[in-house]
């Protein structure tokens, strides 16, 4: 249970967080030395108390099964959330979130149906963004046989720029 504190300061967390790690990042760089030796006496704490083994084993345990439990519950954001992921990993253009939200909602309403998936019209590996414009819905088969290629046109279900 979080305290009125914690619960503070998570929401300033939250309104504030480009300012604060924006200030810490100044701060590393500004005292690169101090950091660096904050970060040998913690690591060093660590090796003394043995590690995070025993502990670290049983909090992955509880976090896998937490994490597969939402996976199974939200299975439209778990997807949202991997193609942000991969976007990201690729350094390609995010666009609107909550444009990129209705493409994969969208997704998850046809699924009930169909067996459709989420596809970049032009794939992140060809330069393409991930925005509700580059995204398509289509049909899972379909887009095996597409794979990365920006010449096949599949037949789409939906177009997320429209």
């Amino acid at each position: 249970m979080r305290t009125e504190q914690q619960i503070y300061n998570h929401e300033y967390y939250l309104n504030h967080r480009d300012a604060i790690k924006k200030r810490s990042r100044q701060w590393t760089i500004k005292n690169r030395d101090r950091y660096r030796e904050l970060v040998r006496i913690r690591d060093a704490r660590i090796r003394k108390a043995g590690g995070f083994r025993e502990k670290d084993a049983k909090y992955r345990e509880q976090t896998r099964s937490r994490c597969a439990k939402w996976r199974r519950e939200n299975p439209d954001k778990h997807c949202a959330v991997q193609g942000r992921r991969r976007a990201m990993q690729r350094v390609v253009t995010i666009g609107d979130s909550i444009g990129i939200a209705k493409v994969y909602d969208r997704a998850r309403w046809w699924r009930q149906w169909f067996d459709v998936v989420v596809d970049h019209i032009i794939p992140l590996s060809k330069g393409g963004s991930h925005e509700a414009s580059n995204l398509q819905i289509i049909y899972r088969f379909e887009n095996a046989r597409k794979g990365t290629r920006t010449d096949y046109n599949p037949m789409v279900i939906f177009t997320g720029g429209t």
